[in-house]
């Protein structure tokens, strides 16, 4: 299974030891399969579903505002028999969300021990409210009957899942199709694919299961237009003519443009020195990514940190950048002190990263106007696990953080993430 998942562990279902079996489940529960059978909603709950779901059959059938829900405990999961194999994508229609987080829907059959593979659940709606979220099964066109959702670091409800069938496509499901020029897993805009899923200027956008966008430096590039006597500075999706005195250290100028060549993969160490794919350049250096990458950005100029806390309880921040025993040999690439970032924590290639739960934070602290319920910053959090990119996380801050600790009740906490290796 794909290794990076948020959730509290790997659930210990396949013994069954813990499930809603036939023998316990209602008569009311039996009848309602028969006649819930010949629509792609869920129609019944399986064996594998844990003590820790509350009111598990309020996830069958059509959205009815009556859900079943998920309790924050190791192991969570909620197994649904969607009545006879279907194909294509999973809707699951959620609320109660108040963090965006990611978890993982397991998909199995038409025999219910027949594993066929694992999509990412992308939960946002910060409000709690009533949302549909698209799950990419990775193998849209084999038949699948039954579905296992995860549990999260939190409290959520599902109220449905319905399988989408083959011949649909949804902008946000992360599956290019139709009109679409890129996907990227949702329908915020200012991440490169804008809401209507076609690329946004300043950016290109690769790969369609799902599409992976990056920033175009206009500047390295050479289609800005500043003139001779102006610095171009890269900014997500554009960039700025500044004048030479702008470009101060730990910047440098590189033709016409202002790098950090601590960071620039670019510019990394010295102009014009490139690293190539999958390196990155870290403190000057190129250096190769392995299994597990944190991609934080903002967005608008200001000063943000990204803090990364393992499952051993060590963090991997500004100020433990690592990699040494005290990060679990993370590694922060720099420390941004100006524009959008980006900020990035990786395990370089030959070092394996503890597996469990990981906390993320964002530290906003150094923007104007100051962080605050008028002037929110908005953010963008990407991982990628064991090669995959997984859906991008965005959401806001408008709080200053209490302090520098990165735990699961920080204010600057974005997500938790749970990591395994590939088998």
């Amino acid at each position: 299974m794909p290794g990076l998942v948020l959730m509290l562990g790997l659930l210990g279902a396949c013994d069954g030891g813990s499930g809603a079996d036939a023998s316990t489940r209602p008569p009311a529960l039996e009848q309602g399969a028969q006649a819930l059978s010949a629509h792609p909603y869920a129609n019944e709950v399986e064996y594998g579903t844990t003590v820790a779901v509350r009111n598990p059959d309020a996830a069958l059938g059509a959205p009815d505002g009556k859900a079943a829900t998920l309790l924050s405990l190791l192991g969570t999961a909620l197994v649904l028999d969607l009545g006879e194999p279907e194909v294509g994508h999973l809707e699951v229609h959620y609320q109660g969300v108040t963090v965006a987080v990611v978890t993982q829907v397991d998909f199995y059959g038409p025999g219910r021990d027949d594993y066929l593979g694992t999509g990412y659940l992308h939960l946002v709606g910060l409000d709690g409210r009533p949302r549909v979220s698209v799950v990419r099964n990775p193998r849209p066109l084999t038949p699948y009957r039954y579905v296992r959702v995860r549990g999260i670091l939190g409290v959520y409800h599902v109220d449905a899942v319905k399988a989408r069938g083959g011949n649909q496509n949804s902008c946000g499901d992360g599956s290019v199709g139709g009109t679409e020029a890129c996907d990227d897993g949702n329908t915020q805009a200012g991440d490169g694919c804008g809401a209507d899923c076609q690329v946004e200027p300043g950016y290109s956008c690769q790969g369609t299961e799902p599409s992976v966008c990056a920033d175009l430096d206009e500047c390295t590039l050479g289609t800005d237009d500043c003139s001779l006597d102006e610095v171009c500075v890269n900014t997500p999706g554009g960039y700025d003519c500044q004048g030479p005195q702008a470009c101060e250290l730990p910047y440098s100028i590189c033709g016409t443009a202002c790098v950090d060549l601590r960071l620039d993969d670019n510019h990394c160490g010295a102009c014009d020195t490139v690293c190539g794919a999958p390196s990155l350049c870290a403190r000057g250096d190129c250096v190769e990514v392995g299994a597990l990458r944190f991609f934080a950005s903002w967005g608008r100029e200001g000063d943000a940190d990204l803090l990364v806390r393992t499952p051993t309880g060590k963090t991997v921040s500004f100020f433990n950048r690592g990699p040494s025993e005290a990060t679990d040999f993370g590694l922060l690439a720099g420390d941004v002190a100006r524009g959008q970032g980006p900020e990035t924590v990786f395990w370089a290639r030959g070092q394996t990263p503890p597996s469990g739960t990981y906390v993320v934070c964002l530290l906003a602290q150094g923007f104007d106007p100051p962080m605050g319920g008028t002037a929110p910053v908005d953010y963008t959090l990407r991982i990628r696990s064991n090669g995959q990119e997984v859906p991008p996380i965005t959401g806001r801050l408008s709080a200053p953080p209490a302090s520098f600790e990165c735990t699961e009740d920080s204010e600057a906490r974005i997500g938790t993430f749970t990591w395994q290796p590939s088998p």
